[in-house]
């Protein structure tokens, strides 16, 4: 007899165990009745009921299809549904909707999307040096991982200043990047573009 008792309290605990536990589903409220005879608010959780309470007229208004006062409803699994004066079932159904299905929330990542353009401004002052004040325009926008653009794309700026030789041809290295240039005396330039 203690062997079986044993066997059986072992086999309801590999059962109680095997049974998995449900995540809560999609709930929405009913209200159904009218004011002469009262009113049912009704709880489904994936459209199956699982609750009902008698509910006054001074808790709903059959004209208005509104909640005269916040209800809060305790489902009696230690989940409570609140109800606020003046929403309607719709309203309410449609919180617990997205409550069950939070909006994906994006995280923001800038990103480099190319160079716009390179530019350059010459000084023209006596002697055989000139100052150069190079502008690299970099275009950025920030993307969610799902693909999705926050905002319009923006732009940021690579400057640097050198004094250089009047004619000067060649390459200056500055923010990352390699720019050839071939100036032509005074504030003229003859070529210049990003090399690398």
């Amino acid at each position: 007899m203690k062997k079986l008792l044993s066997f059986a309290l072992a086999l309801t605990l590999v059962l109680a165990m095997a049974v998995p536990v449900l995540a809560s589903g999609v709930l929405r409220i009913e209200v159904i009745g009218r004011p002469n005879t009262g009113f049912t608010l009704i709880v489904y959780e994936n459209d199956v009921e699982i609750y009902r309470e008698s509910i006054s007229n001074s808790d709903w208004s059959n004209g208005s299809g509104k909640f005269n006062h916040d209800v809060t409803v305790n489902l009696g699994d230690g989940r409570t549904i609140s109800i606020g004066k003046n929403q309607t079932v719709g309203d309410v159904n449609e919180e617990l909707q997205s409550s069950a299905n939070p909006p994906h929330v994006c995280n923001f990542v800038k990103t480099f999307i190319g160079v716009d353009g390179v530019a350059v401004a010459i000084q023209n002052v006596p002697g055989n040096t000139n100052p150069y004040a190079f502008v690299i325009t970099e275009e950025y926008a920030d993307f969610c991982e799902c693909g999705e653009q926050d905002g319009e794309n923006y732009f940021e700026y690579v400057t640097f200043n050198a004094n250089l030789n009047n004619n000067f041809e060649g390459t200056v290295n500055f923010g990352g990047y390699t720019v050839y240039i071939n100036s032509k005396g005074n504030t003229q330039v003859r070529a210049l573009y990003i090399v690398g």
